[in-house]
């Protein structure tokens, strides 16, 4: 070989060095959650599993359920904006000492079923995106909670019966908003449910018919109160660093896992609510519905409320919160 080829051969090898691993970059991302996949949490998996499918693995996400990365769900703000975690998923609830506008998802009594929580969440969805930008970081998507309920040992029927029941809340706004209503309410992450109602620190958990389902709540508890509460959403969101990273190409294709994601669990979530109440009552669970609470009941504890719900409308840039409801209203 005389010295131009061998030039040009060291040359397309070099090439060949320096393009091999830009073409067979691999994204490998930690997704936590505080909650446990048995407390209805399908979804974190069903997107790792169709991303790493669409993009042949080059972007493997690992999920961690349970808290078990050692982060709350209000830790997830930051880890992600810092990017200890490339993406997580989060009840963005507790993220409303960031931004008013995640007080939102737990409103009590505004969103009360499934086509109401689609509507406020579309309705808001321009404001969470806002908020997570200024945070470093982009909304992904979201997926419904079955309607919350009390799970508790007796009958909640009346502000009496309330007033008796020790029961967990899971942020600042359900604490806020029970306490108002004459509850004895104390917020605890879902890991500490179980111990708690082991020991008699509380003895009612506010939270869906189908998380207490999967968490045999029913060793514990014998009555559901659907109540109907709120009907939230679990909110998944990356780290804004790790999006740009990515090529045009695999930005393009984990935006439409996305939207593919978010689509079938909305699509799924009332066959699923469905499903648990079938299961409560196998487990020899009472469920009390509207029609049995007592008068006035429902009444008084959408004035309670109205508290937190006046909080958020004052943290809002002027004119916000209108806005929002108003587009709510219209989509309902």
């Amino acid at each position: 070989m005389n010295k131009a080829l061998t030039k040009i051969a060291g040359t397309c090898t070099a090439l060949a060095v320096s393009v091999a691993p830009v073409m067979a970059q691999e994204y490998r991302w930690d997704m936590p959650n505080e909650y446990a996949k048995a407390s209805g949490h399908y979804y974190d998996e069903i997107f790792a599993d169709k991303l790493r499918e669409a993009t042949g693995g080059a972007i493997d996400i690992t999920n961690h359920y349970g808290g078990s990365l050692g982060y709350k769900s209000k830790d997830h703000w930051n880890v992600v904006e810092d990017g200890a975690a490339q993406v997580a998923s989060t009840y963005t609830g507790v993220f409303a000492g960031i931004d008013p506008i995640f007080l939102l998802v737990s409103m009590p009594f505004l969103a009360r079923n499934i086509d109401e929580s689609k509507a406020l969440y579309d309705a808001a969805r321009p404001w969470y995106e806002a908020a997570f930008e200024k945070g470093n970081q982009k909304l992904l998507l979201a997926v419904p909670f079955p309607p919350v309920g009390i799970w508790a040992k007796q009958p909640v029927t009346d502000t009496d019966e309330l007033a008796q029941i020790r029961i967990r809340t899971y942020d600042k706004t359900s604490t806020v908003a029970l306490k108002a209503a004459g509850a004895n309410a104390v917020q605890l992450s879902w890991a500490d449910i179980v111990p708690a109602l082991t020991t008699g620190t509380i003895d009612a958990v506010l939270t869906a018919g189908e998380g207490g389902v999967l968490s045999s709540f029913y060793e514990h508890m014998d009555h559901f109160n659907a109540i109907n509460y709120v009907a939230g959403t679990q909110m998944f969101h990356i780290n804004k660093d790790a999006f740009d990273a990515l090529t045009p190409g695999l930005q393009e294709t984990v935006l439409q896992i996305a939207k593919e994601t978010e689509d079938e669990a909305w699509e799924a979530i009332k066959e699923r609510v469905e499903k648990s109440y079938v299961a409560m009552r196998e487990q020899g669970v009472t469920i009390i519905t509207e029609d049995d609470l007592a008068d006035g009941f429902l009444d008084s504890l959408k004035e309670a409320s109205q508290v937190v719900f006046q909080e958020w409308r004052d943290k809002m840039p002027e004119g916000a919160a209108d806005k929002i409801i108003a587009s709510f209203n219209d989509m309902k």
